[in-house]
C-alpha cells in the first residue's frame, strides 16, 4: 500500500527542517506508528478495493488535510515523548499534572469525544433481534 503521508510531507507540516536527518530513524518510526494507529482508528477512510479486477485493486486510505496534519502532529508528539516517557506536563494555577489527552489531535483525527456518535450496546442489532424473535 502506498504511503498516504510521507516523511517529507510530515516534516513540512510540523515545521521540521527537511534536511535534518539527525533522528531520521526515530521520527520515521513515530510516523509509521502514527499512520498505523490512524488507519486502525479511521478504517472508514479506506476505499473499497476490487480483488476481482485485472490487475486486482487494493483498498486505499484516503486522508484529507486535517487527517494528514493530525497524523503529523501525533507523530511529532510521539517523537518528542522519547525524552519524557511519563507524558507531557501541564501546569496551571492549581498545580501540575500529566496531560494524557490532546483535544487538538483528537479533533483533527475525528477520535475520542470528537469521533462518530455511536448509540447502543456493543452487540449488533441483528444478533439482538435474533435472540428476541421466537
Amino acid at each position: 500500500m502506498a504511503e498516504w503521508l510521507t516523511d517529507s510531507q510530515a516534516r513540512a507540516l510540523i515545521g521540521l527542517e527537511p534536511g535534518d536527518t539527525s533522528d531520521e530513524t526515530a521520527f520515521g518510526g513515530a510516523l509509521e506508528a502514527a499512520r498505523d494507529w490512524v488507519e486502525k482508528k479511521r478504517s472508514d477512510l479506506f476505499t473499497a478495493g476490487d480483488p476481482l479486477a485485472d490487475p486486482p485493486v487494493d483498498p486505499e486510505f484516503v486522508a484529507d488535510g486535517a487527517i494528514k496534519l493530525g497524523t503529523a502532529m501525533l507523530a511529532h508528539r510521539w517523537y518528542q515523548r522519547r525524552s519524557s516517557p511519563l507524558g507531557a506536563a501541564q501546569y496551571s494555577e492549581l498545580g501540575g499534572t500529566i496531560l494524557r489527552y490532546d483535544p487538538d489531535i483528537a479533533k483533527l483525527l475525528g477520535i475520542g469525544t470528537d469521533g462518530k456518535f455511536l448509540f447502543g450496546a456493543a452487540v449488533p442489532v441483528v444478533e439482538v433481534l435474533d435472540e428476541v424473535t421466537p
